[in-house]
């Protein structure tokens, strides 16, 4: 790279000051490459800020095109835009904000034969998607790669954040061990509030920054949620499962598959919740049993050594329920740790699995 004009100096100079950051940290972002997986509602204001920042080169991946519906939250664009590849009217905006900068665009569907390829090439990756094919396929190249990913998602108005290593556990599917088998909303579908996704966003580049001046080290894996109606943001952390079938096992045995063909085994979900709870809508194909009927001492006619999964809406009787089915002799149980939240937006409401 060439040594930095007077101009780009003078465009930092305000981040540059902070004692967090300076001259060296400047020149971090310089030479960092990220790619951002989606230019949509999350993607946006990812790219804008770390266009703002001097990331020194940026890869967009996106396949679609603006269309009318897109700019009440995806703010890089304009009406006149719609029609054109979001890609390409990213690289356009972004080279227009700041032109010391390199964008390379891949106007194309990420999948298991180009994710390898594409990623390898980038310090980061940042998850801008909003299905869950693309999550865990990212989840899986970047472990495979050791690429540090920052996830986050939106759904009405609650989004979460979290930044995974790739180099150790957790990873994404210690937090959701498999895909729901539900059909999943996009924001389209559910319904999103523009600010909502610009703050989640602005937290994934505010994350990305703090990645890239860390050397891209992950020291601890949280996942933040934010609460747009209380505007309350709350931290947990994340703990590696020993089973999980991607950071558990030899970076050269991870598979990558289209997303969707979880590499877990077998697992049933056990709702614990109430049944009129079960009626407003539960993980497809889980088994409704409250709580109270295992305290009780009433329990599933299941084998003994089947892996269960049990949840209810925030944790707390799922951690109570799985007590008791592993005091009764139950083998393989865990509970989902922060509840049904983890799975907004993959519910079905069918009752073909209400206890007898």
């Amino acid at each position: 790279m060439s040594a930095r004009s007077d101009d780009e100096t003078l465009r930092y100079s305000s981040q540059a000051r902070l004692p967090e950051l300076g001259a060296e940290g400047q020149e971090k972002l310089r030479r960092a490459r990220v790619l951002c997986v989606g230019a949509g509602g999350l993607g946006a204001p990812v790219l804008l800020y770390l266009a703002s920042a001097g990331v020194g080169r940026i890869g967009i991946i996106d396949p679609d095109t603006v269309s009318l519906s897109n700019l009440q939250r995806q703010v890089i664009y304009r009406t006149s835009d719609c029609g054109r590849l979001k890609a390409e009217v990213a690289r356009e905006q972004l080279l227009a904000l700041n032109p010391f900068i390199d964008i390379s665009i891949y106007p194309t569907a990420l999948g298991p034969r180009n994710a390898l390829t594409i990623l390898n090439a980038y310090n980061l990756i940042i998850d801008g998607t909003d299905n869950f094919a693309t999550k865990f396929l990212l989840n899986d190249a970047c472990a495979r790669l050791s690429k540090p990913l920052i996830y986050a998602s939106v759904t009405g108005f609650e989004g979460q954040v979290a930044s995974f290593s790739g180099s150790h556990g957790p990873c994404f599917r210690c937090l959701y061990p498999q895909p729901p088998v539900a059909a999943i909303p996009n924001c389209a579908e559910a319904g999103v509030l523009g600010a909502m996704v610009g703050v989640v966003g602005s937290l994934q580049a505010l994350q990305a920054v703090q990645c890239i001046l860390r050397g891209y080290a992950v020291p601890e894996t949280k996942l933040s949620f934010f609460d747009g109606r209380t505007h309350q943001l709350s931290n947990f952390r994340l703990a590696q499962r020993a089973d999980c079938a991607v950071c558990s096992q030899p970076k050269d045995q991870i598979r990558l598959t289209s997303g969707v063909e979880a590499q877990t085994d077998d697992v049933l979900w056990l709702d614990v919740r109430s049944p009129d709870e079960w009626q407003s809508g539960h993980i497809a194909q889980a088994l409704n049993w409250p709580v109270q009927e295992l305290e009780r001492g009433n329990f599933p006619e299941l084998q003994k050594s089947r892996a269960i999964r049990v949840y209810c809406a925030t944790g707390l009787r799922s951690q109570r329920a799985a007590a008791r089915l592993k005091a009764a002799g139950f083998e393989r149980v865990d509970a989902l740790e922060l509840g049904l939240r983890q799975w907004t937006g993959a519910l079905v409401t069918d009752t073909s699995a209400r206890p007898r």
